[in-house]
C-alpha cells in the first residue's frame, strides 16, 4: 500500500472524528479508488467490532454506524438485498449462510416476544419468507401490514383474528405510553396511507438508483413510521413482530438488508422504543437500527471468516446466535 493511500484514508477518518458533515465525508468517499475504499471500510469495521466487543455500541455521539452505511452504499455500487435468496446462491455467501440468517431472525424474534407456541413460530417463518419472496414491490401499502399479521396467525387455533384490528384497550407494560383507543384505530391507520405511499415510492426509486445521501433519511423515515404503528397498536397481539417485518419489507425496497433484534439486546431496544413512544425522542431507536443494519451487512454481504478459536463446542448452546466473525476483505460486487 502506498503512503498516499494511507494518508488520504487517515485524513478522511480525522474529518469524521472532527465533526465534518456526512455530505462532506460523502464527497471524500466518492474520490476513493478501490484500495482506498477497502482500507477505509476495514478501519471502520475494526472500530465497530471493537466497540461491539466492549459493549460500547450504543453511544449516541458515535457516528460509526452511519459512516459504515454511507461508505457501503457509496463504494458498493449495487447491493441487491431485494433479491436475498437469489443473489448470494452462487457467490461468496452460500445459501446455507442465508438459511442461518433466517433461523437467527426467527429465533431472536420469538425470544424477544416470549413466543412459545409452535403455531406462532411457524407463522413467523412464513412471514419472513413472505417479506423476502414478495414480488410486486410496487404494491405495498397500509393493507400489507394486515396481510403480514394474517400470515403470522395463519396456523393458530383462531386464524380469523389475523389481520383484524383490535376492539379493546391495550397497554404497554411499564411504559406510560397511551395507545390509540380502538374506536380511533381505523382513522389513525388511514391517516398514514400518504406517508406509506411516499415511502414505498422513495424506497423503490432508491432500489433502482442508489443515492447514498438519501439512504439514512429513508431509514429514519421508516423508523418514524414504525413508531407510529406501534403507538397505534392496531392488532390484539403480534404488533411488534408484524411492524418489524413490515419495516424490513420497506428496507428491502431500497436494498437495505433485513434486521433482527438479538435477545441480549432487548433491554436496549426496549429503552429506545420507550424513549420514542413516551418522550417522542427517536434518536435512540434510529441509532439502534443503524447498528442493526451494520450487523446485517456483515452477516450477508461482507467477506467474513469464522474465528474457530472463539466458537463454542456445543452447537446447541449457540442456537440463534451468529458465529464470531472477523472482516477479511472488502465486498467485490461493484457493477
Amino acid at each position: 500500500m502506498c503512503k498516499l493511500t494511507f494518508y488520504k484514508v487517515c485524513d478522511t477518518i480525522c474529518a469524521t472524528r472532527g465533526g465534518n458533515s456526512m455530505m462532506e465525508i460523502l464527497d471524500s468517499l466518492r474520490e476513493f479508488d478501490e484500495e482506498e475504499a477497502k482500507l477505509y471500510m476495514q478501519l471502520l469495521f475494526d472500530g465497530y467490532m471493537t466497540r461491539k466487543k466492549e459493549k460500547r455500541l450504543f453511544e449516541e455521539t458515535n457516528r460509526t454506524p452511519q459512516l459504515i452505511i454511507l461508505t457501503y452504499y457509496t463504494c458498493v455500487k449495487k447491493p441487491q438485498f431485494n433479491k436475498i435468496y437469489e443473489l448470494f446462491k452462487n457467490k461468496y455467501i452460500s445459501e446455507d449462510e442465508i438459511k442461518k440468517f433466517r433461523e437467527r431472525y426467527i429465533y431472536n424474534e420469538n425470544k424477544l416476544e416470549d413466543v412459545h407456541t409452535r403455531e406462532e413460530k411457524l407463522g413467523l417463518r412464513k412471514v419472513y419468507d413472505y417479506i423476502q419472496a414478495k414480488e410486486d414491490l410496487d404494491n405495498i401499502n397500509l393493507y400489507t401490514l394486515s396481510d403480514i399479521h394474517e400470515i403470522l396467525y395463519s396456523h393458530t387455533p383462531y386464524p380469523e383474528y389475523g389481520g383484524k384490528y383490535r376492539t379493546d384497550m391495550r397497554f404497554l407494560p411499564n411504559s406510560g405510553v397511551d395507545l390509540t383507543p380502538p374506536y380511533l384505530i381505523v382513522h389513525e391507520m388511514n391517516a398514514l396511507k400518504p406517508e406509506i405511499d411516499e415511502l414505498v415510492a422513495m424506497g423503490n426509486e432508491l432500489g433502482r438508483n442508489i443515492e447514498p445521501e438519501k439512504i439514512l433519511d429513508y431509514v429514519d423515515r421508516c423508523i418514524e413510521l414504525k413508531c407510529k404503528f406501534i403507538k397505534i397498536h392496531p392488532f390484539f397481539d403480534g404488533n411488534g413482530r408484524s411492524v418489524r417485518a413490515f419495516t424490513n419489507l420497506l428496507f428491502r425496497l431500497a436494498n437495505i438488508p433485513p434486521v433482527y433484534i438479538e435477545n441480549k439486546e432487548r433491554v436496549k431496544y426496549g429503552e429506545a422504543m420507550n424513549a420514542a413512544l413516551a418522550d417522542n425522542d427517536l434518536s435512540k431507536i434510529k441509532g439502534f437500527y443503524y447498528y442493526k443494519i451494520c450487523d446485517s451487512i456483515i452477516s450477508l454481504d461482507m467477506h467474513l471468516e469464522t474465528d474457530k478459536h472463539e466458537e463454542q463446542e456445543d452447537d446447541k448452546s449457540n442456537l440463534g446466535k451468529p458465529p464470531v466473525k472477523k472482516l477479511t476483505v472488502f465486498p467485490n460486487n461493484k457493477n
